[in-house]
């Protein structure tokens, strides 16, 4: 958020799990989590029901989380059934929360995706994707290759 001579003006928060890229659910975070952002329950469960080093990790700080610190977020609970149906993954997927307490929805995609199309952007005016051998992968639309990352 926006930072003030008084401290944070506002938190930004998704609203997509950051694992499933899908709206939340159920969302949770741990116990003793510094952050506002939140997961979905389903996804962190399934997700830690096979064995691996990374079990049990906040997907946002990587803090250990058993089942038990986990805890239920009311109020983004309360944004996510209010405006579920707003909730866009490529186009609105975020919140704003100011420090009196107001909250709103914003308009743009998050920042990390903005960033990856304008990279992406760069890379095709550039020339810098690497061309196919043969006619084989990708389209090609004027001697730049576009390439689909998703």
């Amino acid at each position: 958020g926006k930072n003030t001579a008084a401290g944070i003006d506002n938190l930004t928060c998704s609203l997509i799990c950051p694992v499933s890229m899908q709206k939340i659910e159920t969302p949770v975070r741990g116990r003793n989590c510094k952050h506002l952002n939140c997961f979905d329950l389903r996804t962190y469960l399934h997700s830690n029901s096979k064995v691996s080093g990374g079990r049990w990790r906040c997907y946002v700080c990587e803090d250990f989380v058993s089942v038990d610190d986990l805890v239920y977020d009311g109020f983004i609970a309360q944004v996510l059934e209010t405006h579920g149906k707003d909730i866009n993954t490529a186009t609105r997927d975020k919140m704003q929360l100011k420090n009196d307490g107001t909250w709103k929805l914003l308009d743009e995609a998050s920042s990390s995706m903005k960033r990856n199309q304008k990279k992406r952007k760069m890379k095709e005016n550039t020339g810098s994707a690497k061309r196919p051998k043969n006619g084989s992968g990708g389209a090609q639309t004027g001697g730049t290759e576009v390439i689909d990352i998703d």
